[in-house]
Formats: structure tokens, sequence, C-alpha cells
């Protein structure tokens, strides 16, 4: 599993979240047993190491030479463009377990005539030791064969002696992932909908 390493440093009170944007520098806030750090890094590499991680994903904060084991907490990003303005993570403790949301993605050809693939979900609660965790859910469409085939929480594939759904037993039924018959609403035909269209006229000259 390849190591994530994102370098940060010390941000202090007096530079402004707004100043170090300007300046191509990210504003980054750790959150641990310790309280809240303000940190700052190179929003390039930011955004370099946030495109190859997902919530799930155990990475390294450099805070001065000390490599710190965090998994990604909140993303702020831009309401007009959507660029990413700040980011927080949370310190781990590789040695106990967390939740996390492990995000879903679908594979494979969907080749089912007549059909459209509808996932219903795009992420799922687990919990697990950080380092366990997998960092996404991976559904291969091509397995649905027919209308009405589907992809439950109970056939996603995990190990379950080390991860644990953070869900209720009565859900893991509850779909995932199913093929849907596609539906085409029929047109009335010409006459009919001019008929429709005239009526409220018509409703209206009554009163």
């Amino acid at each position: 599993m390849e190591k994530h390493i994102l370098k940060v440093e010390i941000r202090s009170e007096q530079e402004k979240a707004k100043q170090l944007r300007r300046q191509g520098i990210m504003p980054v806030n750790l959150f641990g047993a310790d309280g809240s750090k303000a940190l700052k890094a190179d929003s390039r590499q930011v955004e370099k190491t946030l495109a190859q991680v997902s919530e799930s994903t155990v990475l390294y904060l450099d805070i001065n030479g000390k490599e710190t084991p965090v998994m990604l907490g909140e993303v702020q990003r831009h309401p007009i463009d959507s660029s990413i303005i700040h980011v927080s993570f949370r310190q781990v403790n590789l040695k106990q377990k967390v939740t996390a949301m492990i995000p879903v993605e679908v594979v494979g050809a969907f080749n089912v005539p007549g059909a459209y693939y509808h996932l219903v979900v795009d992420e799922v609660e687990a919990e697990g030791l950080p380092m366990e965790l997998p960092e996404l859910f991976q559904i291969d469409l091509s397995t649905l064969k027919a209308i009405g085939d589907e992809v439950t929480y109970a056939d996603l594939q995990y190990d379950r002696t080390k991860i644990t759904l953070k869900i209720d037993d009565e859900k893991l039924p509850v779909l995932v992932v199913s093929a849907v018959e596609e539906t085409v609403e029929e047109e009335k035909p010409a006459e009919e909908a001019a008929a429709t269209a005239e009526a409220p006229k018509q409703e209206e000259k009554k009163a």
C-alpha cells in the first residue's frame, strides 16, 4: 500500500486564510486528543494528495520532520468553482479502531437490455483499525444479469473478521445497486393534448 505524506507547517495567528490562499498556501487544521492545530501546506500538494486518498485512507502529515498518522476530515470548497479552500484532518492511533465512510465504486460493464443501474448509496460507514479499513467498496456491474438483480449490503466484499459495517442487522438486505427497468411515458395523441389544453379555458367562461 502506497504511503501518502503531506508536508505541512505550523500556521501562526497572524497568518490570515485569505492572504495564504493568494500565495498558493492552503489553511489546514489537525484535530487530535490534544486539541486542534492550525497548519498550512502548499495548495497544489494538498490537491494532489487528496486526489489519491479517500476518507478511510491513512496518510501522514510531516510536521517539522515528524510524521503524524491522520485521516481526512472535512474538505471545504469554493461555492463557485468548487476549488478546495480548507482541509481538516483527524489524528488517529493506528492501534485503535475508528469509523469512516467508505466510498462505493462501480466497475465493469452494465449490459442488461431495457434497464439502467441505480446506485442507491455511494458510501457506507464502517469500523476497524485505520490500516485495515478498505479504501472503497467495488461493485462489478457485470454481475447484474437481468432486471431486478441487485447488490445489497450483505453482498459487499470485505474482511468480516476485521471490519464491521455500522448499520443495523435488518438493513443488510437493503439495496446498494440494482438493475431497474427503463420506462417510457406514453405521449398523448395530439387531439387529446389539445382537448386537455382547452378544458381550463371552457371552465373559465362558465365561471
